[in-house]
């Protein structure tokens, strides 16, 4: 097999340059057949993925995998190739070619280019890398959740943000909202069991006007709370339609990610263009402050 042959040759080649007391070290060798030799044989696994159902051919891959392992963890060679990808925290070279093709697979699909029928016919055959890919999609949950897409943000913005130093917080008065201001004060986190959430509260000079609390689930990471926790304030806020011109809004969030986020003009995720967008609306009415 030609990727097989590849294989070998790459690594006869780092091999050359290894060495336990001199030279390169076996970590480094492990990194080169991640990093190098590894991706050459897996490219393009989203067209042959087939071949990872016959084991003879599978077995001449798993061979250039076993020579690289045997330089890195310099074992016995009778020592089981399972026992050393386990020590090495690798996925067998079948179960690699997998995870990449339908990793390429989901990829496609999310762009519009891969499009898939649950009664696809005699247009594929049995081990085609279409219905492989396809099979092999519906046992991981997490393929169907939403994917989000990257926006590129506009330079200007119309409302300031305002990031003190730990000095300045620390000599800081807790902030009170006066008269003709509002003040909202946002929170995300994840505790230890996976759950997550995000609040918030707004406050004028007469107290809370509005507060909110949103169970986010397991999937969620802290950025995302953070961000999800100035989002829903800016659409509340829009929809109450608070305020003036003259009218000040004053939002606090204790993450600093999210603030650098939302300014960056570069490409982001679809939430944090999301609430871009929410708080550039909410500052065409109000002169607001992201604090």
């Amino acid at each position: 097999m030609a990727k097989a042959r590849k294989g070998f040759k790459a690594i006869a080649q780092c091999r050359r340059a290894l060495g336990r007391t001199w030279r390169v070290r076996p970590y480094i060798m492990l990194w080169l057949y991640t990093a190098v030799v590894r991706p050459s044989l897996d490219y393009g696994a989203v067209a042959w993925v087939a071949a990872s159902c016959n084991q003879r051919l599978m077995n001449k891959l798993g061979r250039v995998q076993r020579t690289a392992l045997l330089s890195v963890c310099n074992m016995m060679t009778s020592t089981p190739t399972a026992a050393i990808e386990c020590r090495l925290d690798l996925l067998p070279i079948d179960i690699r070619l997998q995870e990449v093709a339908v990793r390429t697979m989901h990829r496609i699909q999310t762009n519009g280019g891969w499009t898939i029928s649950d009664d696809m016919g005699n247009l594929t055959a049995l081990r085609s890398h279409v219905r492989i890919c396809h099979r092999l999609s519906k046992e991981i949950p997490t393929l169907r959740l939403p994917v989000e897409r990257m926006e590129a943000l506009p330079p200007q913005m119309n409302f300031q943000t305002v990031v003190k130093s730990r000095r300045e917080l620390e000599n800081c008065l807790e902030p009170k909202p006066t008269a003709g201001t509002e003040c909202c004060f946002t929170d995300g986190s994840k505790v230890a069991d996976g759950s997550t959430g995000s609040g918030f509260y707004v406050e004028n000079e007469h107290g809370i006007v509005k507060e909110g609390i949103l169970p986010l689930g397991t999937w969620p990471t802290v950025f995302q709370c953070e961000m999800y926790a100035l989002l829903s304030p800016a659409k509340v806020l829009k929809l109450l339609g608070t305020g003036t011109n003259s009218m000040e809004i004053h939002i606090y969030s204790d993450s600093l990610s999210t603030i650098l986020a939302i300014t960056k003009s570069h490409y982001q995720t679809e939430t944090v263009a999301e609430c871009r967008r929410s708080l550039e609306e909410l500052g065409t009415e109000t002169r607001m402050s992201l604090i």
